[in-house]
């Protein structure tokens, strides 16, 4: 996934982007105001980001990445398989995140 031989080196890579994103996810639901529900605010905005992910970081930029380190790559990489592993993610970085939310607020 990111042009490297060993396995482990790629998905900590990729656990790494996720918790990046999903700190981008926090930021974008304290944007929503908070008088929109709460499946607009957490579960919207995150199939939202997720299609969006989808779309430009998986289909697009990824890539163009690969390209760029030598390895063929279509472009755009864009599979129902992967829209459908982005929504799950998003779904439940909502749900955990909501969840810690209603946990620790007072």
């Amino acid at each position: 996934l990111y042009g490297v031989q060993n396995p482990l080196v790629g998905w900590l890579t990729h656990a790494f982007h996720s918790v990046v994103f999903g700190l981008v996810y926090a930021a974008l639901v304290g944007t929503v105001p908070s008088h929109r529900s709460d499946r607009v605010r957490y579960y919207g905005v995150a199939l939202g980001w997720s299609l969006a992910l989808w779309l430009v970081a998986a289909g697009l930029v990824m890539p163009m990445w690969l390209s760029l380190v030598g390895i063929e790559a279509r472009l755009p990489n864009l599979s129902a398989a992967a829209l459908l592993a982005h929504l799950l993610w998003g779904t439940s970085l909502a749900a955990l995140y909501r969840y810690g939310c209603r946990a620790w607020s007072p």
